[in-house]
């Protein structure tokens, strides 16, 4: 008689989770800092964090079964890399907000919305990535998405650029503001950079199964 008892665990689901995760993250921030009331920092810092508790819940729970599990869709190591990355993600824009209420942050600056609209941009093609992922069909198609997420990962490299010169530029900036924001713009490029790391690593495992 088949023992029917084990549940399986679907990775392509629990990706396509998490990157639903951060998609969903880089929209909340970019509706906050475009709409800003420092006020509310507090409270949008705990629902931010939440989703990040969310997806590291996920990813426990992932792991757990991982451990058991002879037979894989991928190889174990590239579950576990993935898994990190994405998660890299949520705990990148997680930090980005808790940095408004670090540095104190009262008024926002007008590139800022350029920038968060990029992470939106970025992080739902990875979700694409991540939901076509499942079977490793259409690699060319996979292979032409991790190439759009390296692209709008240059052009988050050329933001960060230009945002830190434009700050060095601002006249009556005292050195704390332009320390805050200069580690802003930092972790928002991080955001840019974490979604280029899971394209790359999808890229390498479509390259072991082609």
């Amino acid at each position: 008689m088949t023992n029917t008892s084990k549940k399986s665990f679907d990775y392509f689901d629990y990706f396509m989770n998490v990157a639903e995760i951060a998609r969903t993250q880089a929209v909340i921030l970019n509706k906050f800092l475009t709409d800003y009331h420092p006020e509310l920092l507090e409270s949008e810092i705990k629902e931010m964090h939440s989703m990040e508790h969310m997806a590291d819940e996920r990813k426990a729970e992932m792991m757990a079964y991982l451990i058991k599990d002879f037979l894989p869709p991928i190889d174990s190591e590239d579950i576990t890399d993935l898994s990190e990355l994405l998660d890299d993600v949520c705990d990148n824009i997680d930090d980005v907000m808790m940095h408004f209420y670090m540095y104190n942050i009262e008024e926002i600056r007008p590139d800022v919305d350029k920038i968060t609209q990029g992470i939106i941009q970025i992080t739902t093609d990875m979700k694409q990535l991540c939901d076509s992922l499942r079977g490793l069909k259409n690699l060319n198609s996979l292979m032409d998405l991790t190439r759009k997420v390296n692209d709008e990962e240059e052009v988050g490299d050329s933001y960060y650029l230009e945002a830190v010169h434009q700050l060095y530029c601002t006249p009556n900036l005292t050195s704390y503001q332009i320390n805050g924001w200069e580690n802003i713009y930092h972790g928002l490029e991080n955001c840019y950079d974490a979604c280029e790391d899971v394209a790359n690593t999808i890229r390498n495992i479509i390259i072991k199964h082609s």
